[in-house]
């Protein structure tokens, strides 16, 4: 089918794609599912998603806490085999919705509607299931309805997924073959193919090896020590949470990966890992993967700029309108000010700050 997406839904679909295609960059391969279904949800118009990835450390199907029990049941009693399993995947379409893989009427009578859809309000589901290697189990995401009467997700759905499928397809081929790396000893060369500036640490956050494209980072940083540092600390914090007994408020990969930065002389570096299980070349034992990259621009804070620019906090929600363009008379009905007021409050930031334009603020305040 031709398929049309708004701004709004472009910009879903961007994010969905950028989160699906960088699952190391999440400690955990459960935390980088339980994104992209986040991701993907609002996308679609889903209530509700499960994944399934045919890992050894990794549950075969992982869903919102409250729903739990239901998958549990789900694979247990055996409804697997009531799904209509032997047309999709391997043997038919990768994408599907309920009609593509169902006979619906007898659907809507069997126990696996009556004992596991109904109760737990997963309806109209559609889904990525993919067959990887000699794996018996499909990776997969599946999305759902939250009422009987919902409208099926349809051709739209099953469109929008299939622009998915070829990013977690080669995720999930990835992860694979990470595993079957790791298990042959040689994660050392592999890491030093990629273009990415990597390091390999222990749980100790001990730093066993370097990555060619990060050894020529620090050689180029006058303050190497402070970007390993920072290097050490984020696979400290990792192993930690890893570790059996981790406090439940470990920090959480969930959602956009977030990293820590450091500052260098020449650039500030956004550090963020993953948790391993693997050896070195070395034949130590690596317990995280961490990724070094020159961090994105960021706006100062207000206390930033209170205590930089000596800006008062009205000054402050006036700069925050210049910085996205906004005009004196906007900031004015913005702030519910004056226009003659407004414009004394644009003239006082732009002197402070030291530039004679709106559009120059952006500039001024960030690093």
């Amino acid at each position: 089918m031709s398929l049309t997406l708004s701004s709004h839904e472009i910009a879903l679909l961007g994010n969905a794609l950028a989160i699906t295609a960088a699952p190391l960059a999440y400690a955990r391969t459960r935390e980088w599912c339980a994104a992209v279904r986040l991701a993907i949800e609002p996308l679609i118009g889903a209530a509700k998603s499960a994944s399934g990835m045919p890992f050894a450390d990794d549950p075969f199907m992982e869903s919102p806490a409250d729903d739990v029990d239901a998958w549990d049941l789900y694979v247990k009693t055996g409804f697997a085999d009531e799904r209509g399993d032997r047309r999709i995947g391997r043997r038919g379409p990768e994408v599907a919705d309920m009609p593509m893989v169902h006979d619906v009427p007898g659907l809507l009578r069997s126990e696996l509607y009556n004992e596991f859809a109904l109760p737990y309000r997963m309806f109209q589901p559609v889904s990525i299931q993919l067959f990887v290697g000699a794996r018996a189990a499909p990776a997969a995401i599946t999305f759902f309805r939250d009422s009987p009467h919902s409208r099926p997700f349809g051709q739209r759905g099953v469109a929008i997924l299939d622009l998915v499928r070829p990013v977690f397809r080669a995720s999930v081929e990835l992860i694979l073959g990470l595993e079957r790396t790791r298990l042959s000893g040689a994660f050392a060369q592999l890491v030093d193919e990629l273009p990415d500036a990597v390091a390999l640490c222990s749980e100790s956050g001990h730093l066993l090896h370097e990555s060619p494209s990060l050894a020529r980072l620090l050689s180029a940083e006058p303050l190497a020590a402070s970007v390993r540092s920072a290097v050490r600390r984020v696979a400290r914090a990792l192993a930690g949470v890893a570790a059996e007994g981790a406090p439940k408020s470990a920090p959480s990969s969930l959602g956009v990966p977030s990293a820590v930065e450091v500052n260098g002389a020449r650039s500030r570096y956004a550090v963020r890992g993953s948790l391993l299980n693997t050896a070195t070349t070395s034949g130590a034992e690596a317990a995280t993967i961490v990724f070094v990259s020159p961090a994105s621009p960021r706006m100062y804070s207000d206390t930033e700029l209170a205590d930089r620019f000596a800006l008062t906090a009205r000054e402050i929600q006036a700069l925050r309108l210049l910085a996205v363009g906004r005009s004196a008379r906007e900031v004015a009905a913005t702030l519910g000010i004056s226009y003659y007021t407004a414009r004394h409050h644009v003239e006082h930031v732009l002197a402070k700050l030291g530039v004679h334009t709106r559009a120059a603020v952006a500039a001024a305040i960030t690093h």
